[in-house]
């Protein structure tokens, strides 16, 4: 929600765990950008999306991702100014 109160059109999951009715809804954007929690969870996830959409067979959005600041382990914890950063700064996955 943090995300939305900035500015940013988003959508979120309960937990890590994405479906494929999540990866059906999402493909057809032009972009979708990952900002998952910094941890070893969040990193791990990360890359299970990323396989899974691969994987889907359907027509490929580019997938970016946030990297969040030193210390911050998810976008909640992040200042508009950072989450405007991090905007700004991602990267293609």
């Amino acid at each position: 929600m943090w995300l939305a109160q900035n500015g940013y059109p988003s959508a979120a999951l309960l937990g890590l765990n994405m479906s494929q009715d999540h990866i059906r809804l999402l493909h057809g954007f032009q972009e979708i950008c990952l900002a998952l929690d910094s941890d070893e969870a969040g990193q791990i996830a990360r890359d299970v999306i990323r396989y899974e959409f691969m994987e889907s067979g359907r027509p490929f959005s580019q997938i970016t991702e946030l990297k969040l600041p030193k210390g911050r382990k998810d976008v909640g914890e992040s200042t508009p100014e950072e989450l405007r950063e991090a905007f700004e700064s991602r990267r293609p996955m």
